[in-house]
């Protein structure tokens, strides 16, 4: 899933209604194991403007309920884990995602 160019800046700060409601850029979720860290989902990237729906759609067990969990931050820690890329919203804020963008994490990598 390819989302939509980001919006460049501008001389004059973006009406808010324009701004994305959700942009994840490079998401990497891993899971740790025995031999160390396999990746469950890796470089997903999207963009979902405000009134838009997203449906993602694929077989078993190709990381639908991860990718979700992990933006939701509701990952099962410490065997599943962020391990990188990028998120900001624009919409209310959110104990996970405030409304300027997730807070980094050493741990995790996402922002």
């Amino acid at each position: 899933m390819s989302g939509a160019a980001l919006l460049s800046g501008a001389a004059s700060a973006p009406d808010a209604e324009a701004l994305p409601a959700l942009t994840v850029e490079g998401l990497e979720v891993s899971v740790r194991t025995e031999a160390g860290l396999r990746p469950l989902v890796s470089g997903l990237s999207f963009t979902l403007a405000r009134g838009e729906t997203l449906a993602i759609a694929g077989e078993s067990g190709s990381g639908k309920s991860i990718t979700s969990l992990a933006i939701m931050g509701l990952l099962p820690p410490p065997a599943v884990r962020i391990t990188g890329g990028a998120s900001s919203s624009a919409g209310p804020s959110s104990p996970t995602c405030p409304r300027d963008g997730c807070a980094p994490s050493a741990a995790t990598g996402w922002r």
